[in-house]
């Protein structure tokens, strides 16, 4: 009996074990590259870096507000961005990054909500997550404003800091340059 149990927990904690395989990559004989997770022991395979993948975090539900009053109170809505985190960097191979936010109370109404890098708007949507494209180089600035169909603004979050890090291009000089 103990021998069983001993087997079937052994059993059960090499079963759960997070597999981690590596990918190779060759080259055939025509040139092309060739990806696979097994090393070709004939060929020179390199073990490939798989960078981690840029992911967005569920909203959560803010708490819903108390709409049993007798009178009507101007309601006070909230806007926080969820993602991506304050001091987000961005590596040079992404050119987009998304971002998420929270907003509450909801509403039946035509709400848009303004992405906004360095305080520019770059996307107005309805969605609570958006996309940035082809972020440059350096620190930004990224806030989110909820603006009403009569472009009044409803809220508006804190803004938070991300840095994009880009390749630098070394031009030559031009030959007029150099005298």
């Amino acid at each position: 009996m103990k021998l069983s149990r001993l087997l079937t927990c052994t059993l059960f904690i090499i079963c759960c074990q997070v597999s981690t395989a590596d990918i190779y990559k060759t080259v055939d004989k025509n040139g092309n590259p060739v990806f696979t997770n097994l090393p070709n022991p004939n060929s020179n395979a390199k073990v490939i870096d798989i960078k981690p993948t840029n992911t967005v975090p569920s909203t959560p539900q803010l708490p819903p507000q108390d709409n049993n009053t007798t009178h009507q109170q101007p309601v006070e809505y909230q806007l926080q961005i969820t993602s991506p985190q304050q001091g987000t960097i961005i590596p040079p191979d992404q050119g987009s990054i998304a971002v998420a936010i929270a907003f509450g109370p909801a509403v039946e109404s035509d709400i848009r909500f303004n992405y906004k890098l360095d305080g520019a708007v770059k996307v107005s949507t309805a969605d609570y997550i958006a996309s940035l494209e082809n972020i440059p180089r350096g620190e930004h600035d990224i806030s989110v404003e909820a603006v009403n169909g009569e472009g009044e603004i409803l809220a508006q979050s804190e803004s938070i800091s991300i840095i994009a890090q880009r390749p630098v291009i070394k031009q030559k000089p031009t030959p007029a340059a150099q005298k």
